[in-house]
């Protein structure tokens, strides 16, 4: 195992089926698990987790884990107030309009997902209750975030 480019290594299936060689040689592709790899609990083959990913078997998960949506937003959220943190000792300016800008792009994606829990609510109403109010934790968490430091 060694670091790779996501970009290539992840084309690299497309590439290699097409009877191409990569750029860059690759003779294999690169896995990109996201960070919900962290509340399987267990150790499985990558056959068992595509399985487990299109519902042909059910894996041991830990059942407190977010969604990969709120997961994703938790992680931008510790990320802009680790920025926050460094702008308050540098006052930077420049700093501040991309972390306010920063904050309004997730502001509207909690905004977009909200509404796309509206349109699959009837499919699946009880863990969209639970997505929802992840949203709004993170919501209240991301208003309360010092807005006089990046405004």
């Amino acid at each position: 195992m060694e670091k790779d480019c996501l970009c290539e290594g992840l084309s690299a299936p497309a590439i290699l089926s097409g009877g191409e060689m990569p750029r860059r040689n690759l003779k294999a592709v690169t896995i990109c698990p996201g960070p919900n790899l962290a509340y399987f609990k267990g150790v499985f083959s990558l056959k068992e987790m595509v399985d487990h990913i299109y519902g042909k078997v059910a894996l041991k998960l830990d059942p407190e884990r977010p969604h990969v949506f709120i997961k994703e937003l938790q992680l931008y959220l510790q990320h802009l107030k680790i920025e926050i943190s460094k702008t308050i000792t540098e006052n930077n300016k420049k700093q501040e309009v991309y972390l306010d800008k920063f904050r309004k792009n997730l502001f509207e994606g909690i905004n977009y997902y909200q509404e796309l829990i509206t349109v699959f609510a009837i499919d699946a109403a009880s863990g969209m209750e639970k997505i929802r109010h992840q949203l709004d934790g993170l919501k209240m968490e991301l208003q309360e975030l010092t807005p006089d430091l990046i405004n």
